[in-house]
């Protein structure tokens, strides 16, 4: 079995733990931003950590940011998972976005091709020679 190493997103371990985990994702969920969880007793803890998690997991998404947790597995390896949002380690491995219109009528107008900062670069005439 698993082992929880301070994953919000799995609340395992002792309360001590728990909280310490929440406070971790707490700034991503807006009605508990500000709340002191250290002063909830054991029932008022367990129902703000539920809605803590349902709203962090939602605004993490598109927050760019990415958490690693790391858990043991009962023969003592340690497993990475991570949550957030997946753009956040994608984003240098993507390609920028090109949009290209061609035109049919080559020679009576000039081909336009769009770059993400708004520049354009002009094609004028039939294809090379």
């Amino acid at each position: 079995m698993a082992t929880n190493e301070g994953n919000p997103f799995n609340p395992k371990g002792t309360p001590t733990e728990r909280r310490a985990s929440l406070e971790r994702i707490k700034e991503f969920s807006p009605t508990f931003k500000t709340a002191n969880l250290a002063a909830l007793d054991k029932a008022a803890f367990e129902t703000v950590e539920k809605a803590v998690i349902r709203e962090a997991r939602g605004n993490l998404r598109n927050s760019g940011r990415l958490f690693e947790f790391i858990e043991r597995d009962r023969t003592g390896r340690e497993i990475s998972r991570f949550e957030g949002d997946p753009g956040a380690w994608m984003k240098p491995f993507q390609a920028a976005p090109v949009a290209i219109r061609f035109n049919r009528n080559v020679g009576t107008h000039k081909e336009t091709i769009r770059v993400p900062d708004g520049k354009h670069a002009g094609i004028v005439g039939g294809p090379a020679k």
